[in-house]
């Protein structure tokens, strides 16, 4: 779609629309995630490293403020 636009501001528009559906598709997933755990759905009777997931937050915390 945004190839077949001609004005550069309604291609620049386009982008915009799309950056913000990827971000909202992630945070989407994200609360998708938040609510399984939430359930129980992936409890289990062992020990979890929650070190990468903390990275993971920080790091996309990091590029929002960044």
């Amino acid at each position: 779609m945004i190839a077949e636009l001609s004005d550069p501001n309604d291609r620049r528009r386009a982008r915009d629309v799309e950056v913000t559906l990827k971000r909202l598709s992630g945070l989407a997933e994200k609360l998708m995630q938040f609510s399984r755990v939430d359930a129980g759905v992936s409890l289990g009777d062992r020990d979890v490293d929650l070190v990468p997931v903390l990275d993971m937050v920080v790091d996309d915390c990091a590029r929002r403020l960044g």
